[in-house]
């Protein structure tokens, strides 16, 4: 190439600037979308009408910053997604009831007996449908949409500490956040955050977080005066009890080592097309 011809060739714009500043607009979108049934009233049409059309929104957003629609944010099926939602729903569900069991087990509550056959398979197929949107919803928007968007900038532990905190923080709004209440959030974060880097998609973190919610469903069902599952009597706890969950989810976060080698490994992505940095490294491919 002339001299001539190199000061006619337009500079690239290499600039972060301009896809982090997208990245935040269209994270706070999505976020104040997903949070819409707080604003609007707790109606489960609502909610599982939002929850629903948040896929949609999220893949058009996708789809317009060039990284492939909900595909480029890990949810996408591939070979093994199925075992991998699998393996992350019994781990989920047994964690979160094993903090319940030791609850149990040192006098937290006593079991009256359980609910008629017709509202007990009401509550699970409504814990089942409404959680797996929750869960999947929530982590499209904390760990896909992030690591996806900021993978070009931030290194994978970055990105594993970074959304763990948005994840906490997001909480704020419906939770009262306590220093207890943060930590188990931190350990979740970092569990779902951590399973989305090895395995490069949200199958294995859906499937921790869908078991996992579901079992607080089946024990405390979507109305306080209603109840779960189970007729229970809540007995006098001391303040140490709620170390219990934290400690069940601190022997999750310890297992998911290992369910990460058993789950199935996605096959990396091309990089987004918003990244700055030409050469920059696929945002979904698994960890070794």
């Amino acid at each position: 190439m002339s001299r001539a011809e190199a000061m006619h060739t337009p500079a690239v714009d290499t600039s972060p600037w301009k896809p982090l500043l997208l990245t935040v607009v269209g994270f706070a979108l999505l976020d104040a979308f997903y949070y819409l049934p707080l604003m609007l009233g707790p109606s489960p049409t609502v909610y599982v009408a939002v929850y629903v059309s948040f896929f949609l929104v999220a893949h058009v957003w996708g789809r317009l910053t060039g990284v492939g629609g909900l595909r480029g944010y890990g949810f996408f099926r591939h070979a093994g997604w199925g075992r991998n939602v699998a393996l992350g729903f019994a781990a989920g569900l047994a964690f979160q009831g094993l903090g319940y069991a030791a609850e149990w087990a040192l006098g937290g509550f006593r079991v009256d007996g359980f609910i008629a056959a017709g509202p007990l398979f009401s509550l699970l197929a409504m814990a089942a449908f409404g959680m797996f949107l929750s869960s999947a919803t929530d982590d499209i928007l904390i760990r896909g949409y992030l690591f996806r968007h900021l993978s070009p900038y931030v290194s994978s532990r970055g990105l594993i500490l970074g959304t763990t905190a948005v994840y906490v923080l997001n909480h704020v709004f419906y939770a009262e956040l306590t220093p207890l209440l943060c930590l188990r959030l931190a350990l979740l974060g970092l569990v779902f955050a951590y399973t989305l880097a090895r395995t490069g998609s949200l199958w294995l973190a859906i499937g921790l977080h869908w078991g996992g919610n579901v079992m607080y469903r089946m024990r405390n069902g979507f109305d306080p005066q209603q109840g779960g599952i189970i007729r229970l009597s809540e007995l006098p706890q001391p303040a140490w009890f709620d170390w219990l969950g934290v400690g069940a989810t601190a022997l999750m976060l310890a297992t998911s080592v290992l369910l990460v080698r058993w789950a199935v490994k996605a096959e990396p992505l091309p990089p987004s097309t918003e990244a700055a940095e030409p050469n920059a490294a696929p945002a979904m491919a698994p960890g070794a």
